[in-house]
């Protein structure tokens, strides 16, 4: 709580030299029960030095992984029945499973850069970059291979 209490009173302070006036005594809120454990989610960004990949491994219950490519001259098989998002450029799988063309409405964050020649493990996931392509694969052998030339999902 003491944390809590200096932050309020060095927000406080912030704003009276900033010219905004806020009141410097602040009233202790009493304490909230504690909450039950949430399961976190872990993430691991990463992307190719190109920056034309970029890929997330997580945990959020179970292990899965995605990745984006945003420059590619190949053609992904034809949509399933997306509700929302784009498809065709971004692949994912989870710990056991086939990979698979996936529907997404948003994009990867950078993450580090995965130098080629070099690999990275996460969890059931590993990938390795290398400057034809990235290939990636989970502890039940399945996974791909993205370049900007083909794809192959296995």
């Amino acid at each position: 709580m003491r944390t809590r209490r200096t932050s309020i009173l060095a927000a406080a302070a912030a704003l009276s030299l900033t010219g905004l006036t806020a009141p410097l005594a602040v009233a202790q809120a009493p304490a909230a029960p504690a909450a039950p454990d949430a399961p976190s989610m872990q993430l691991k960004f990463f992307q190719t030095p190109s920056g034309n990949i970029r890929c997330v491994m997580y945990k959020s219950g179970g292990w899965g992984m995605r990745c984006d490519i945003y420059d590619h001259y190949w053609t992904a098989p034809p949509q399933p029945s997306c509700t929302e998002g784009d498809y065709g450029s971004s692949v994912g799988m989870k710990r056991k499973k086939k990979a698979r063309f996936i529907c997404v409405s948003d994009a990867i964050d950078p993450g580090v850069v995965v130098p080629y020649g070099s690999s990275i493990t996460y969890g059931p996931f590993m990938c390795r970059s290398r400057s034809k392509g990235l290939r990636c694969w989970n502890e039940g052998g399945h996974g791909w291979f993205l370049s900007r030339e083909s794809y192959q999902l296995y």
